[in-house]
């Protein structure tokens, strides 16, 4: 029973149906608790109603809430946005829907957009063995496992934190977890093939300021899950609720995975004359990477690190943006490039320190990788621009989000693919997204004469 002193007034976070004490609320504040900065009791709060409050009118969901969706992940403040409870139910919420693509579970609560309860099972699926129901429980056999699901995490601080969550939500959720622990994006998406995974999940704060934090979903066949697509389906699981597929845990095991990643790049690295190149990359991991695959090449790279922040690589007053310009100038390199945190998104410079369009730089692309002359290209890229070719095939997008450029190319085996605003898809195997593999096809190009990069022309 609690005291007096205790109740005398009553503490409430917004949306939770019960009481707490005083000291409760202090302790709450004073770890960040995401819920007080709704709370009208937290220092500087108001406007907010008690009784709405307390009759749980204001959402709970921390995408709802807080608003940490975004086009191709989420993001939040780490501890007051996003912590390690919060990226445990969207990870159990991506496995949720990994198992219902499976066919080997159906989740509990309300359908997703486009669900039609395909994965539901029915007498045929007992008789053959895939599961058995006693009392309305499903039971999974032993010797059929979960799906295989790759996690990865960034240098930023809060990644080990959080990405000990998402695989215990994983492994609780009966996934067979793959840990190939700090990684860029790009070997990510290697191991997701070379492994033959269900899925993936990247924790990374790529695209944000050092205290953010978040989660990137690739579901089957490296497709990345943006917003419109595939990170919606996993949000409204998520708030929508659902249940453990299997009472059996998965499993958990580690793959280093950037020994055959490199291994896959050695062939793109001949015949290239000795070029300097000056590259800036906020992500000690990302600069490890290049270093690491011009060791023993003719090429000299120049390598900057520049601080972690919000960036606009499209934006022309970006203070990295100017202060590159004159380093590839001063260095007298034939040219830059300015690589994101995630690996994948870069900008190019010329040997004047001028930038290279993205659309100059797709039409490059292409041009390295047409095999024969006489094949149309074809080039995924956003609706708004205008076709860059005089002959070939292009397929424009509405959306240019991660998901949709890498569906179409998969699905026409294009040669290029760009968001417009720095990422390029070359079509190997898979649909590639990487700012090394991007740099090398421009340095094969730029081997064919001693032309200048600005005066480069397709």
């Amino acid at each position: 029973m609690l005291a007096e002193s205790a109740i005398a007034e009553r503490y409430r976070c917004p949306g939770e149906p019960y009481s707490i004490t005083e000291s409760v609320h202090l302790s709450r504040l004073a770890a960040h608790y995401a819920k007080c900065r709704r709370c009208p009791h937290a220092p500087g709060a108001s406007g907010l109603a008690i009784d709405a409050r307390l009759e749980g009118d204001l959402p709970v969901n921390s995408l709802g809430e807080r608003g940490v969706l975004t086009a191709e992940g989420i993001r939040g403040r780490y501890l007051n946005e996003l912590n390690r409870a919060d990226a445990a139910g969207l990870a159990g919420a991506f496995a949720s829907c990994l198992w219902e693509e499976s066919g080997l579970a159906t989740p509990v609560g309300n359908s997703g957009p486009g669900e039609s309860g395909g994965g539901s099972f029915g007498p045929a699926d007992v008789d053959a063995g895939i599961c058995s129901v006693h009392e309305g429980i499903r039971l999974l056999p032993t010797a059929r496992p979960g799906p295989s699901v790759v996690i990865a995490h960034d240098e930023r601080p809060a990644a080990p934190d959080i990405v000990t969550g998402v695989g215990q939500a994983l492994r609780r959720m009966g996934c067979q977890v793959i840990d190939i622990g700090l990684a860029p994006r790009p070997a990510l998406m290697f191991a997701i093939h070379h492994l033959q995974a269900a899925g993936a999940v990247h924790v990374t704060g790529a695209g944000c300021d050092p205290g953010w934090i978040g989660l990137d979903f690739v579901h089957r066949a490296g497709l990345p899950c943006s917003n419109p697509g595939w990170l919606d389906h996993i949000a409204h699981r998520q708030q929508s609720g659902f249940s453990r597929p299997s009472r059996r845990p998965g499993l958990h095991r580690t793959f280093l995975a950037s020994v055959p990643y490199q291994a896959s790049l050695v062939k793109h690295f001949h015949a290239l004359r000795p070029l300097k190149i000056v590259l800036a990359c906020s992500s000690r991991a990302v600069l490890d990477l290049f270093q690491s695959a011009f060791r023993k090449l003719a090429c000299r790279l120049i390598c900057r690190e520049i601080p972690t922040r919000v960036r606009d690589l499209t934006e022309n007053i970006d203070s990295e943006v100017v202060r590159m310009s004159s380093v590839v100038r001063e260095a007298t390199a034939d040219l830059g490039l300015l690589v994101a945190d995630d690996g994948e998104q870069c900008l190019l410079f010329d040997e004047t320190g001028a930038r290279v369009s993205p659309v100059k730089v797709a039409r490059l692309l292409v041009d390295v990788l047409k095999m024969d002359g006489t094949e149309p290209a074809v080039l995924v890229m956003p609706a708004d621009w205008k076709n860059p070719f005089t002959s070939g095939r292009v397929l424009p997008v509405a959306e240019p989000n991660r998901e949709q450029i890498t569906r179409l190319m998969a699905e026409n085996q294009a040669l290029v693919g760009t968001d417009g605003r720095g990422r390029y898809w070359s079509g190997e195997a898979y649909p590639v997204c990487d700012a090394l593999l991007t740099l090398v096809h421009l340095l094969h190009f730029l081997s064919r004469s001693d032309t200048p990069f600005s005066e480069v022309t397709v």
